[in-house]
């Protein structure tokens, strides 16, 4: 066995996986060097922690959209509201509501956080942008040809499809050149898991996510998922650090904007202070740092064998 990252014992059978910080305690061991450098997991994380690829996702333009389309309506509405009403208070207050500093904090939180975790887990995922993807998926378009995925594999993964509300389709070598066709507004929803080089990897339209299975060589430029060690196991984890990620967002959003749009509408119909608003905004844009995060679990059926549960700290 080895020591993991939780200094406890795995027994390691013939075609497992180990780490190189790992100590091997009883039996013999050879081992085929896989990754090196930045390519290894403690690598990738620390790329991640200094590359910070967590402001291309659609929730972060949403809002910064949101944000500037809402400036003319606010002035708007404050001058209504001071010549309604004279109150100077009541007036400044729809000039108070401001999601995006809370919300811009919120998400760089809770997506770095994930995209550490599941690479620390063992699956690769190079921005937010990916991880939205992996987590609104609803086709995953399986690659046939050199995967060699046996029957229980295929079981495992139609658990996965049932269980996280997505479809697989069949990808067989002779169609590759022929990729499927989906609806424009379903294009961001679809993945494809393969290998590089194959047909299918090449000929796949660029509005598809791709996940690389067990890819030995990672390109940070691009933004493919890669699960590092090829299992079913693996790709559950991804979908569980993805959905658990969203759920988190939505919560920390739900948690920011409430109590802000309480209070400005107080502002404007009682003429809170303004000082009340700024209070609010900065101490919810605080407190969400300290939620406990969502905790995700299969209840309809057993998790895959060897694995633990991955929770965002």
């Amino acid at each position: 066995g080895h020591r993991g990252p939780a200094l406890t014992l795995i027994a390691v059978e013939p075609g497992g996986f180990v780490y190189a910080g790992g100590q091997l305690l009883q039996g013999r061991l050879q081992v085929e060097t896989i990754r090196l450098g930045w390519q290894t997991r403690i690598g990738l994380v620390t790329e991640l922690r200094q590359a910070e690829p967590v402001y291309d996702s659609q929730l972060a333009q949403a809002q910064a959209h949101l944000a500037h389309q809402s400036v003319l309506p606010t002035l708007v509405l404050s001058s209504c509201v001071w010549g309604i009403t004279g109150n100077l208070a009541a007036a400044l207050a729809p000039l108070q509501l401001d999601f995006g500093s809370g919300i811009q904090l919120s998400l760089r939180t809770v997506y770095l956080q994930a995209l550490i975790a599941a690479t620390q887990a063992g699956v690769y995922i190079p921005s937010a942008a990916s991880l939205e993807k992996l987590g609104q998926l609803e086709y995953l378009i399986v690659d046939q040809q050199g995967l060699g995925l046996t029957e229980e594999c295929w079981h495992k993964m139609s658990s996965l499809a049932h269980y996280y509300n997505f479809k697989v389709i069949l990808y067989p070598e002779r169609d590759a050149q022929n990729p499927p066709q989906f609806h424009m507004e379903t294009l961001a929803k679809v993945a494809l898991l393969t290998q590089p080089g194959t047909l299918a990897w090449q000929n796949a339209p660029g509005d598809w996510l791709k996940i690389l299975w067990g890819s030995s060589e990672i390109h940070p430029q691009q933004p493919d998922i890669v699960l590092l060690e090829p299992t079913i196991a693996k790709l559950e984890l991804g979908f569980i650090v993805a959905h658990q990620a969203l759920t988190r967002v939505y919560q920390n959003t739900a948690f920011i904007v409430v109590p802000n749009l309480i209070v400005v509408s107080a502002g404007v119909v009682a003429g809170v202070a303004p000082i009340v608003k700024v209070v609010t905004n900065n101490l919810t844009a605080f407190l969400v740092e300290f939620l406990p995060p969502p905790v995700l679990y299969r209840p309809q059926h057993q998790k895959l064998k060897n694995e633990k549960n991955v929770k965002l700290s």
